[in-house]
């Protein structure tokens, strides 16, 4: 019989960093589960809203609670790592456990790093690590199997704006937002993407307006992609949620908020397959998106340009490259320690 495979994956959530590194994941998490792997999730912090989704997964999660990584993983195949804060020591650490240690690197880590297996999902920023194999570019852009599952809607309502700016809104523009477009009659409806996880301010705000029969909060939905597929346009954070909605046609707004996701700026996609937006530094921001959302949904023609290029540029197929990857790496590992 042949011996199951194991693969780590380590990556944390919360309301500080965002949800972003472990929803990438789950697209990666789903696609070894299909091929039978078992899976484990280490964590040092996972937001409870969070952790309530992934415990309806036939995976393995373990809390660190200050522990080491690496005094955790036994016999494990690979361990893929989605987050910023490891330090040299750690990664050279980790490639003493034997494991094929897979990371992905959003232009974060300072230092020259050695892994097995290098994933750039950007198609601006080249990495500086070292690695067996490297993958760059959009079709290294995880996207998951909900999005991948999604009927591509034939119809969407004109005037149907959906905002979604992560899981925890870190900058608790929500509520503004929808604020601003409500005073546009234009705007038709609001579906706002918002979880448990937000601010007890941003949750409120938002409580506040869906009182409106023009605002449809949903809160820790689990049918994200239906009602993304739904929009005439959305507005979204420059992180995955961006490119989900890129994969599902939907024009968009992608709102740059802190420094780790300009490369959206600076992506050949800006502008031609979504409307880029710097939020970082800018005083008129709420109000620059507005008036960006308005020409955007009176623009027939720029809606339908963007969704034409938009789809011509994810095939949905990234874990499956990805995990073929990290295959062939530990088949070269296992023959290696014979």
């Amino acid at each position: 019989m042949k011996e199951q495979r194991k693969i780590a994956f380590y990556a944390n959530a919360s309301q500080t960093i965002g949800f972003g590194h472990i929803m990438r994941q789950l697209a990666l998490i789903e696609a070894a589960l299909l091929q039978n792997y078992q899976v484990v999730l280490y964590a040092h912090d996972i937001a409870p809203t969070l952790l309530k989704r992934l415990y309806l997964l036939p995976i393995k999660i373990v809390m660190l609670e200050g522990k080491c990584l690496t005094t955790q993983l036994h016999l494990t195949d690979a361990v893929v790592i989605d987050d910023y804060h490891l330090t040299e020591s750690n990664f050279i650490d980790l490639k003493q456990t034997g494991s094929c240690v897979v990371l992905f690197d959003d232009n974060t880590y300072e230092p020259s790093l050695t892994v097995d297996l290098l994933v750039n999902p950007s198609d601006v920023f080249k990495s500086k690590h070292q690695a067996t194999i490297s993958v760059q570019g959009l079709d290294y852009r995880l996207i998951r199997q909900e999005f991948v599952a999604q009927p591509l809607s034939t119809f969407r309502q004109n005037g149907r704006v959906l905002v979604c700016l992560g899981g925890t809104d870190v900058k608790m523009l929500s509520a503004k937002i929808c604020q601003a477009l409500l005073l546009q009659s234009v705007v038709k409806h609001i579906d706002v993407l918002a979880t448990n996880s937000m601010a007890k301010q941003t949750l409120e705000q938002l409580k506040n307006l869906s009182t409106s029969n023009r605002v449809t909060v949903h809160l820790d939905a689990t049918n994200v992609a239906k009602i993304m597929s739904q929009a005439d346009m959305a507005i979204t954070g420059a992180g995955g949620s961006l490119y989900e909605l890129l994969y599902l046609g939907v024009p968009t707004l992608a709102l740059v908020m802190a420094d780790n996701q300009q490369q959206a700026l600076l992506s050949p996609l800006c502008g031609s397959a979504y409307i880029g937006l710097d939020l970082r530094n800018s005083a008129q921001g709420i109000e620059n998106v507005t008036h960006q959302a308005l020409l955007l949904l009176q623009s027939a023609d720029k809606k339908n340009n963007l969704t034409q290029v938009a789809k011509k540029s994810f095939d949905g197929k990234a874990a499956t490259r990805i995990l073929d990857a990290i295959n062939l790496l530990i088949v070269k590992n296992n023959n290696d320690s014979i």
